[in-house]
């Protein structure tokens, strides 16, 4: 009952009893009146002492006789008998998709009336001219596209011209042609920046234009024989090309022997780290410092032996500087410095193990490998090296050892085998008998040789042992030369060494060759699984490398033939244009027969349709790889005119699946019940994924398709290091420092709440010192833990770390629930985790003698949980100091979220002119600098001049000799005397361009002030150059091409497509380094970064969604770690993100009345084709098992509520609400406005009304009355604003919030205009329009039987309230039936008029004396049992109140007041909405408004007022949004 505490009737009911009871007794209510169990009575007196602290009376009696004289105090009597309600009466419809629908699902407890299959007389089609029978297709419609402002003007000058000649045809082509060129050119732009995308995939070249040329992936090549003499000719080849590699390999050696001895020189720490980087691992280097592989030297050196001792003379060389250096001398400001060099030498020492240590280091490598882990301070790692490296050279000589024995067996046995080819058949007989007769001897024999062999390996072994020995390195014998690491190697490695630790995942190439990298186990079950034709669902984190798989699905469908089609879907438009480009990348070699119509690529947005990069409506049909998003391909797969399009699926891969639980969700669920053919769903934030891949297994099983199989990966490639920016410094942030104590004892740990090694090293140690000595978890310290397993080579690699992660989460958690960790010791130790320090600056101990009592209150003075939401991102200074430090630490690139576009324009405005101001301040800022500038910039006007004159010079000169030239060839022609004519061209002498004027300096771009990237500015200048005289040409704001031009962009979904694409262009180019942006690029965009930074706050900022954003940050193969930065959130907010369980993923249970009508339509056309005997692109029976899950088997769960039997009654009421509303004919086929419906399902339930106000003629009276009341100079008199007062109801409504209703005696808003009368609400409609509203809400004709519906559904749970069991029940069984009732709240005892039936309202409501008659939607809602699921969305109304008031919900008067104003700036203030929510919820309601304008013609024509009133207030709205900046 606590959800029932805040239900007004228990409250009523309570008081109802106890006046009732007080007053028949003498103004009191004992405990034997009240007749509770005794439990309940000691219950109530317990909470009665804890009031009153035991100084009160006891709880009985209550006394009531001061109030007994109240007039008016007597309680009211229960309301009378109501009768039991009727079966409800449902139409007969003679459909078999219902009857194949309701099969396995029939209905009782209803009547059902024959169906009448009358024309409906609806005055549209009397009075108005309407057609009836007409259709309009919603995807034509969808395909057309509204013209640029380029092509409006062509087509205004053509038709200014009036007749248009060939000429004009012809440039109008031309234009075209240009048209095209520019978009593909783009598209190869975009790809490009794309990094290697065009060499993931072998060339696509198809043969007989049905199978491809390249052999499948499995082909297994047959094993030719090779002859004796030609296998000697190979293996001489080999030799001499492996010899010429050697040669190559020792030539080169030689060129590189300067540079390593020139490294033992070195004596400047940061000089040192510099050359060795730029040596080992090479100038153009994607990752900063992973010396995994060695790149540069890979490159350069062909021979693993040649790359071993190019790396081992690399570890002696830079120990030798070490040595003169002395790193222990260094000070106090370069121990960070130090610090790197020695992870530096670590990793390279880990690195070659991990690359040579098997076969191709030596023992005096390993030596040296040795001495340089034991002179930075490793002794131990160094020894278990050295045993590592022994293990593999025994191994090698006991594998030489049997290999050279197996030799000298098969040379015997040759020597056998010729003398067998010159005996007779008798001697071999006599052989046979001669091997039986000695095979005893011969066991014999072998048996004592076994042992003595024995013997002899074990001598062999002990020897070559002593022979290895040498080279073991003795730590007493190497000089230290840094003593930073401390006695506990393991915690070094843990907090230093985390980043480059091995990971142990992807060292195996795929056995088949597939893909031409070496993928992870997990990846390899993934390409099995879609060999296999098996849909799979995938949760892998960010950057873990599992979108390759739906490349792999595209690669499958592109080589099988040119029909099949692949359908890539994406949750945004930004991930539409990312991944069109990487296709269009990949798989551009693919070429299509001759004068065929196919293409590799296609894009079908609702703002447009594209094939090949090219704007083209309708030609995304002939593509083979479709990439769309869910409202579209729903639209295709129940659209009866593309089930050609269908039937060529092959594969479908969904994107950022988790939207499904989204805004969006209802189209996602759809989609994935519709599609006929295997499937790929991709997410990194699926809670709970178990839940979801059980549903989309049912789901195919119903539709009888492959089996569902699911791959969960948990491991990121690279870690989260979390940091709170403040005091203008970077804190480190352990995500234990999140934790909530209760929480933790309660629930435990969040599931994806991961531990880098440096916060595991971390938490141990605090956790030891704020609990002492604790058996278990002492034994958890690194030394003693990674002692007692086995780690390779002294080196913990990232999966050994896991295991100890999850060892160490195991022992808190018990901690913590034994009471070792009491709330004190919480406290205390998520202080001591934020004083932990970090890996990115040098902490040494403290000399100072502080105390410890001053140390713990410096830190609760630093406490994080103190920290609230701070403005500090929105000043300049704090940012670009912000971005400088990152900068220093190689942290950037990094993207900075807030959800707020107008908040992030501010903060790039503001970097920018920060960057300019402290330009301006360094050459202009002192006298001083205003001298040194005016001598550097007199210099280059001297310069400027001088080039000038010179120029000038040159152009007429050359003008001179043009002259001369053109003279002398007229004086020719003309037969002048001595004339001679000079057939010799003009003079063409390239002058150049005329010289530019120099620029101040403080107008050029500093490196200091600027962000970009000098090294991918020289790589890509040209590129980068025409981008930004290609965004001034088409008009992009010059302060965004200033901020690009300094490495800072902007990235949201206002902006235009040309700046947007030049921001992910140059981002992925590396040439910006600091992109601010919204939501848009956290679903899956390709723009790896070091850093992502959070600001601001919003309800958008979820955990769902930081985890998607704060994934963008350490991306595979680009980073070793990522960094996310909290700037100016308060702590709070961090904590519900960094620590909280995703939410779990469910849909929701809503079942469209209008969904069922187009599922109805689809029926129709194939039902209609088949009856007229034309070929079907799918068969019936296919159809139908695709689109039944959508109406049996919600992607929803309830633990209280039956759905089976909710969905089947939903259903059937539902068709018995679409034959009543006029939509569908007693046969099932759909009739009157069913287009109108069908084409505006988006917008549901408001097509229902329109259609209702249409059909009734109510929408043209108020039209037409509208119209002659029009006031020119009165915008609100408009006939355009008058149906927006209508529409606004339904059509993208939004909520009224209470504040805003609040101003009901504001004068005027502060746009200065008053749309409506007090607040920015909608007001009531009058006239035919209201009332037509009005009526479609309660349920016109009469609706929807809700009562009838809910009634049925619950037929037998039906109870009598008799009087004497009107008691508030103690418990609800999960069944929604009363249980047990012992003792309660009796009420109304002996009033048999109370007496009430109910089967739908759920007892407790029920006992308020109510039966089964609702007084309206909200009270169904309320007091239904919770066998059923109900909420507002599950029914077709409009504006219905929440808590079942009359009238109409307050409806926020946004769209009225921007047709008035058309300012959406005005929004704000007036109607509570911001830009970014203005400009879609407007964009919205123009979309709706535009389709309804194109399915209103088809009927109408062009003279209906109607149709005239929409399609001008289509034209108006476009208009105001291009006043305001809008596309």
């Amino acid at each position: 009952f606590t959800c029932d505490l805040f239900d007004g009737r228990l409250f009523r009911h309570v008081f109802h009893f106890v006046v009732s009871k007080g007053l028949a007794n003498k103004g009191q209510l004992r405990e034997e009146t009240a007749g509770f169990e005794e439990s309940v009575n000691a219950e109530l007196y317990f909470m009665w002492a804890q009031c009153t602290g035991g100084r009160g009376d006891d709880f009985f009696p209550i006394d009531l006789s001061d109030i007994k004289e109240v007039p008016g105090l007597k309680p009211s009597g229960l309301p009378g008998k109501a009768t039991p309600r009727k079966a409800p009466e449902l139409a007969e419809i003679q459909s078999d998709f219902v009857e194949a629908l309701q099969k396995t699902m029939p209905l009782s407890n209803v009547v059902w009336l024959e169906g009448n299959t009358d024309e409906w007389d609806e005055p549209l089609w009397r009075r108005h001219s309407w057609t009836q029978g007409m259709y309009l297709d919603a995807v034509k419609e969808q395909e057309t596209m509204e013209k640029n402002e380029g092509e409006r003007k062509m087509e205004e000058k053509m038709r200014s011209k009036g007749k248009i000649t060939d000429k004009d045809r012809q440039f109008m082509k031309n234009f075209a042609m240009k048209r095209k060129q520019m978009a593909l050119r783009a598209m190869h732009a975009y790809s490009a920046s794309l990094t290697g995308s065009n060499k993931l995939h072998p060339p696509i070249i198809m043969k007989d234009e049905q199978k491809a040329a390249a052999p499948p992936a499995d082909h297994q090549k047959k094993v030719e024989k090779v002859s004796k003499k030609q296998q000697e000719i190979l293996d001489k080849r080999e030799q001499e090309e492996k010899k010429k590699i050697e040669e190559a390999d020792k030539k080169q050696m030689e060129s590189w022997e300067k540079p390593l001895d020139k490294l033992g020189e070195i004596l400047d720490p940061e000089k040192l780290e510099k050359d060795l980087l730029d040596l080992l691992l090479g100038f153009n280097r994607i990752i900063h410092d992973s010396f995994v592989g060695f790149p540069a030297v890979a490159s350069a050196f062909k021979t693993p032996e040649a790359q071993a001792k190019v790396v081992l003379k690399a570890i002696k060389s830079t120990r030798a500087s070490f040595k003169k250096i002395q790193l222990d001398k260094l000070p106090a400001e370069s121990h960070g410095r130090a610090r790197n060099l020695v992870r530096y030498v670590f990793a390279m020492c880990q690195e070659a193990m991990n690359s040579y240590g098997k076969k191709d280091i030596d023992g005096k490598g390993i030596k040296a490998i040795q001495e340089a882990l034991i002179s930075v301070g490793f002794p131990g790692t160094a020894q278990q090296a050295y045993e590592t490296w022994k293990g593999h050279q025994l191994k090698a000589a006991e594998a030489a050892d049997a290999s050279a024995e197996g030799a000298e067996k098969d040379k015997g046995g040759g020597k056998d085998d010729k003398k067998k080819g010159v005996k007779d058949d008798k001697k071999k007989d006599d052989k046979k008998d001669d091997k039986k007769d000695k095979k005893d001897d011969k066991k014999d024999k072998k048996d004592k040789k076994d042992k003595k062999d024995s013997k002899d390996d074990k001598d062999d072994e002990k020897d070559l042992e002593k022979e290895l020995a040498v080279y073991r390195a003795k730590a007493d014998k190497v000089e230290l030369l840094w003593s930073g690491v401390g006695g506990d190697e393991f915690s070094f490695q843990l907090q230093h060494m985390g980043p480059y630790m091995t990971r142990t995942v992807g060292n195996a190439k795929d056995p088949k060759g597939r893909v031409n990298f070496r993928p992870d186990a997990w990846q390899r079950d993934l390409l099995d699984i879609v060999d296999d034709d098996k849909s799979a669902l995938i949760v892998a984190p960010t950057a873990s490398g599992k979108t390759f798989i739906g490349y792999y699905v595209m690669d499958k469908v592109l080589r099988a033939d040119n029909d099949g089609v692949a359908v890539y879907v994406a949750p945004s438009k930004a991930l539409v244009n990312q991944v069109s480009a990487e296709i269009y990348a990949r798989f551009g070699s693919k070429v299509y027969p001759m004068h065929s119509k196919n293409e590799l690529l296609g894009v079908f947005l609702k703002e447009f349709n594209s094939a090949g990069g090219v704007m083209e409506a309708g030609k995304w049909k002939n593509c083979q790889v479709l990439v769309t998003i869910p409202h579209i391909l729903e639209m295709l797969l129940l659209s009866p005119s593309n089930q050609d399009w269908v039937d060529r699926l092959r594969w479908i891969v969904f994107d950022e699946v988790h939207c499904i639980g989204g805004e969006d969700g209802l189209q996602w669920e759809h989609t994935m019940q519709l599609i006929p053919c295997p499937f790929i769903a991709l997410s990194a934030t699926v809670a709970e994924p178990k839940h979801f891949h059980d549903w989309l297994g049912k789901v195919n099983e119903d539709k009888r398709q492959s089996k569902v199989e699911m791959v969960v990966h948990t491991e990121r490639w690279n870690d989260l290091y979390k940091y709170i920016y403040t005091g203008g410094e970077l804190r480190p942030m352990h995500p234990f420092c999140c934790l909530v104590e209760k929480s933790v004892r309660l629930h435990g740990l969040s599931a994806d709440l991961t531990l880098t090694p440096q916060e595991m090293v971390q938490l141990w140690s605090a956790v030891s010192d704020v609990i002492g000595s604790h058996a278990q978890w002492d034994g958890l310290a690194p030394a003693k833990y990674f002692a007692g397993v086995e780690v390779f080579g002294g080196f913990i690699t990232k999966r050994d770390a896991r295991r100890y992660e999850g060892r160490l989460k195991a022992a808190f958690l018990e901690l913590v629930k034994g009471g070792k960790l009491c709330s004190a010791s919480f406290s205390n130790l998520k202080l001591a985790l934020q004083q932990a320090p970090s890996k990115d600056r040098f902490n040494p101990p403290a000399r100072d003698g502080k105390s410890g009592a001053a140390e713990a209150t410096e830190a609760r003075e630093a406490d994080f949980a103190r920290m609230g939401k701070g403005h500090g991102y929105m000043q300049a200074a704090h940012l670009f100091k912000l971005c400088t430090d990152l900068d220093k630490l190689h942290s950037l690139p990094a993207i900075v979220f807030n959800f707020s576009r107008k908040e992030i324009e501010k903060m790039l405005g503001k970097l920018i002119q920060e960057l300019k101001d402290r330009q301006a301040h360094k050459y202009y800022g002192t006298e001083e600098a205003v001298f040194m500038s005016k001598k550097i910039m007199d210099k280059r006007w001297a310069d400027y001049y001088a080039k000038k004159q010179a120029w000038e010079q040159a152009v007429k000169a050359k003008e001179s000799k043009n002259q001369e030239s053109k003279a002398s060839r007229k004086n020719a022609e003309e037969g002048e005397r001595g004339a001679v004519k000079d057939d010799s061209a003009d003079v063409n002498e390239d002058v150049g361009d005329e010289p530019a004027e120099p620029m101040d300096l403080r107008d050029e771009i500093d490196l200091e002030f600027s962000f970009h990237s000098p090294k991918a500015f020289g790589q890509w200048s040209t590129e980068i150059n025409d981008m930004f005289k290609e965004m001034k040409f088409r008009g992009v704001a010059q302060s965004l091409i200033d901020g690009l031009q300094r490495g800072v962009g902007m990235h949201h979904e206002g902006l235009g497509k040309r700046y947007k694409d030049a921001v992910e262009i140059l981002f992925r180019r590396g040439y910006l380094k600091v992109v601010f942006a919204t939501g848009t690029l956290a679903l899956g965009i390709n723009m790896p970064c070091r850093s992502t930074i959070f600001c601001g706050d919003s309800l958008e900022l979820n955990g769902l969604m930081f985890r998607q954003m704060s994934g963008r940050a350490g991306r595979r193969g680009f980073d070793l770690e990522g960094k996310v930065v909290f700037l100016d959130m308060a702590f709070l907010k961090i904590r519900s993100l960094v620590a909280s369980d995703l939410s779990s993923l469910t849909g929701e249970f809503m079942l469209s009345p209008t969904t069922l009508l187009r599922a109805l339509h689809e029926w129709e056309v194939v039902t209609l084709d088949l009856e007229q005997q034309r070929a079907l692109p799918r068969s019936k029976d296919d159809i139908s098992r695709c689109v039944a899950p959508m109406f049996s088997r919600p992607f929803f769960r309830s633990k209280t509520a039956d759905l089976q039997t909710q969905v089947r009654y939903q259903l059937r009421f539902s068709v018995d609400l679409l034959y009543k509303q006029g939509l569908l004919a007693s046969n099932g086929y759909t009739r009157g406005l069913a287009n109108i419906v069908t084409h505006l399902f988006e917008v549901e339930p408001a097509n229902i009304v329109l259609a209702r106000l249409l059909s009734k003629g109510l929408l043209h009276k108020y039209l037409t009355e509208e119209k002659k009341a029009m006031t020119k100079g009165d915008r609100r008199s408009h006939i355009t604003v008058k149906l927006v007062s209508v529409l606004a109801v339904a059509v993208v409504p939004k909520a009224l919030a209470e504040q805003l209703a609040e101003r009901t005696g504001a004068a005027e808003k502060a746009s200065g205009f008053q749309a409506m009368p007090g607040a920015a609400a909608v007001a009531p409609c009058h006239r035919q329009g209201g009332a037509g509203v009005q009526q479609a809400r309660r349920g016109p004709r009469p609706g929807l039987d809700v009562d009838g519906c809910v009634n049925t559904e619950n037929r037998g749970s039906r109870r009598n309230v008799a009087p004497e069991q009107r008691a508030v029940p103690h418990r609800l069984e999960k069944s929604g039936t009363a249980g047990a009732i012992q003792g309660g709240f009796r009420v109304g005892e002996g009033d048999d008029q109370a007496d009430q039936w109910y089967r739908a309202r759920s007892p407790f409501s029920s006992i308020s004396g109510k039966g089964d008659s609702f007084d309206s939607i909200a009270d169904i809602v309320s007091s239904a049992r919770n066998v059923l699921h109900l909420d507002l969305n599950c029914f077709p109304v409009v504006a219905h109140p929440m808590h079942g008031e009359p009238g109409l919900e307050p409806t926020n008067s946004f769209m009225l007041d921007f047709m008035i104003h058309g300012k959406i700036k005005y929004l704000w203030e007036d109607n509570g909405i911001g830009p970014t929510r203005a400009w879609k919820l407007i964009a919205d309601f123009k979309e709706a408004v535009k389709k309804a304008t194109a399915v209103i013609k088809v009927f109408s024509g062009t003279e209906d007022i109607v149709y005239q009133t929409f399609e001008a207030l289509d034209a108006e709205i476009g208009r105001y949004l291009r006043e305001q900046g809008g596309r």
